[in-house]
């Protein structure tokens, strides 16, 4: 089943909690991505501390992580350039959730790793 680590509640690291997450699916011009690693950003740390500017605090439960890297699961219509089994890097939105096993980011922001990148 996939999963991801959710911010529940604003506080310290122990505020992030596991839980089960259905698979995301594409819209078009979006790709899913199987997550393989995701970065830490400071912009997640403000999140799960509450410390977001009035007005932009994403509602809870959140699933931070606004980058990371994987395999192309799933094309949403009309994307060209990748095909289903690429190892990709991806930046994203606010709630793009790569804390979890699956994040859908619009093509744009989703590029080809050479075999020789690690994720």
């Amino acid at each position: 089943m996939p999963f991801a680590v959710e911010i529940t509640q604003t506080g310290k690291p122990d505020v992030l909690r596991e839980t089960d997450k259905a698979t995301p699916t594409p819209d078009a011009g979006e790709i899913l991505i199987r997550n393989k690693a995701g970065a830490v950003n400071f912009i997640d740390t403000i999140i799960r501390r509450g410390e977001m500017p009035e007005g932009m605090m994403p509602d809870l439960p959140h699933t931070p992580g606004v980058e990371g890297a994987g395999l192309v699961e799933v094309l949403g219509k009309g994307v060209e350039g990748f095909s289903v089994g690429d190892r990709v890097a991806w930046m994203g939105p606010i709630g793009a959730g790569g804390y979890g096993t699956h994040s859908v980011i619009a093509a744009p922001y989703v590029t080809r790793l050479a075999e020789t990148v690690d994720f």
